[in-house]
């Protein structure tokens, strides 16, 4: 976001062999804005299909995330708490990482 607005403050000045502007104008940079956000939320959804496909194709390697992670990291009694169990579930990160 920062370099979009440093650029835009460019968007003013010409360039001396050209006499074009330089930078970026408003429009560029919403339309900038607009293409990062929807790509983060894009590529997220597709990485956590494309998880969830590969488990559900390959019945060891659920076995192995549920058997080391998630079963003895989450008990009954767990609240959900993200912060602490994040640091625990090292085996579903691992299938993440490995995409």
């Amino acid at each position: 976001m920062t370099s979009l607005v440093k650029a835009s403050r460019k968007h003013g000045a010409k360039s001396e062999e050209s006499r074009q502007p330089q930078g970026l104008s408003v429009e560029e940079i919403f339309g900038n804005i607009f293409v990062i956000d929807f790509a983060g939320h894009d590529t997220t959804a597709n990485t956590l299909a494309f998880a969830m496909f590969l488990l559900a194709t390959e019945p060891i390697v659920q076995e192995w995330v549920a058997g080391g992670g998630v079963n003895q990291a989450i008990t009954a009694e767990d609240d959900w708490e993200y912060d602490r169990l994040f640091g625990k579930l090292v085996r579903c990160r691992a299938v993440l990482v490995s995409q």
